[in-house]
């Protein structure tokens, strides 16, 4: 069971090169699990997911034991869900923003370049405890296609390398915001600076704690509510 939790990056005997490693739940065995391979085709995404897919799964799988939890009190269990649906929602518009600035460069190509070419290896299976490792998933397959096009028209050589560096930066901040919402928003579940205990923070919930209060969103997210209050 400790071997299927490692997900440290490794290096291909064969090939010298870092491995990403599936990322499988601590329940895998256990119970019932979803099992979810990721075919991605971005070269972003590889950079991303080579250091970081046991940060993802262990963000939801912490969400999961979350949900168990308060699905004996519906008002604290509301309050999970509906924080996360604000996440998501979140990484949807940036997404959406995302899109909308390199459409605007995709009109300008003058000539369709060639299809870029795959490797192989650009897939990861991830096994989660809980169907809100889904969203993870969904999220995670609609940057990676909005990524692909990105490295599509950079190779096409419709941006430059200082122009894709910002693309990537921005693309890359969508899922990392993501995750570092769910952490700082359930960073209260530490006892005493210790380490996060799901009950605890369960029951904060129940006693009334808002999640993700003092959890930052993105300046233009801040911005869009301050109009809405004023209007």
């Amino acid at each position: 069971m400790a071997d299927k939790q490692k997900t440290r990056n490794r290096r291909n005997r064969r090939t010298q090169k870092p491995v990403i490693e599936n990322a499988i739940t601590f329940h895998s065995g256990g119970m019932k699990t979803i099992e979810l391979t990721l075919n991605f085709k971005s070269d972003m995404m590889n950079q991303y997911l080579m250091g970081n897919t046991r940060q993802i799964l262990m963000a939801f799988e912490r969400l999961a034991q979350i949900f168990r939890l308060t699905s004996d009190t519906p008002s604290a269990y509301q309050v999970v869900k509906e924080w996360q649906a604000s996440n998501i929602e979140i990484c949807e518009k940036q997404l959406e923003a995302l899109a909308a600035q390199r459409e605007i460069i995709e009109k300008k190509l003058e000539v369709e370049a060639e299809k870029p070419k795959t490797p192989e290896s650009y897939k990861v299976k991830f096994e989660f405890s809980h169907p809100v490792g889904r969203q993870i998933y969904d999220l995670m397959k609609s940057v990676d296609e909005e990524l692909d096009a990105i490295e599509y028209i950079f190779l096409a050589g419709a941006i430059d390398d200082i122009e894709y560096r910002a693309a990537k930066t921005q693309a890359m901040s969508i899922l990392r915001g993501c995750i570092d919402r769910i952490y700082k928003a359930t960073s209260p579940g530490k006892r005493e600076g210790g380490q996060f205990d799901t009950k605890y923070f369960a029951q904060l919930l129940r006693e009334g704690h808002e999640m993700g209060k003092g959890v930052d969103k993105p300046l233009e997210f801040q911005e869009a509510e301050q109009k809405t209050d004023a209007a």
